[in-house]
């Protein structure tokens, strides 16, 4: 799990596919033998402590019946496109750049808007989404930290705000006719905000994807 770290990754070294994915696999894996938290609903969130100073990694489970939404449903929101449809169903995001393709991953730029006193804050990231049919119908996506200052035509188009960073493991399963979704986080939000106050809100922050995310395909369902 060299790659799924806070560690910026740079354009003269984008990681294999391949050797990501792996990581993504194991650690994805490896939650049941995560620290469980508080519960939202069905959603399960679970705590791994982090070897190092710094965050800690974070992750939810939930499952969702048919009538909540297909496998092809949340593929779609959630491996086709992610980044454009975070913008969607994210009320804080209010820009969403495509800086451009290496390869299997996509380079992009989230701009965050925010009430005062919090700053905006700006996340660039390469993203991979693999879909896999068999033996179980899966799909995982990935998303890494990424340093585009090396490149003046890259780093002009990234939206203005404190630079944040997070490192993220999606997993959509088709199990016994309902959907398994999976979310692996570490994140630091930079500038001024106490790490451990980030962190005692990570389990309510990513349990609030869920809802917007559900909420989304029932719009798409009404078109």
């Amino acid at each position: 799990m060299q790659s799924l770290s806070l560690q910026d990754h740079t354009l003269d070294a984008i990681p294999h596919l391949d050797a990501t994915l792996a990581g993504a696999r194991a650690l994805m894996d490896d939650l049941a033998s995560w620290h469980e938290g508080k519960s939202h609903g069905n959603i399960k969130t679970f705590r791994k402590r982090s070897t190092e100073p710094g965050p800690d990694w974070h992750a939810r489970i939930s499952t969702h019946p048919p009538n909540q939404g297909s496998f092809d449903e949340f593929w779609t929101c959630l491996g086709i496109d992610h980044s454009l449809h975070e913008k969607e169903y994210i009320p804080e995001i209010h820009s969403a750049v495509h800086l451009r393709t290496f390869g299997s991953f996509q380079a992009w730029s989230l701009g965050y808007r925010f009430s005062p006193p919090v700053s905006n804050r700006t996340f660039t990231f390469l993203i991979a989404s693999v879909l896999e049919e068999s033996p179980t119908r899966q799909g995982y996506i990935i998303t890494l930290p990424l340093d585009v200052s090396s490149d003046e035509e890259l780093k002009s188009r990234e939206p203005k705000g404190v630079r944040g960073r997070y490192v993220s493991v999606e997993r959509l399963r088709q199990l016994d006719g309902e959907v398994e979704w999976s979310m692996a986080t570490m994140s630091n939000a930079g500038g001024m905000i106490p790490v451990f106050l980030s962190e005692s809100q990570m389990p309510s922050k990513i349990s609030q994807d869920v809802p917007h995310v559900l909420d989304w395909i029932k719009k798409k369902r009404e078109l």
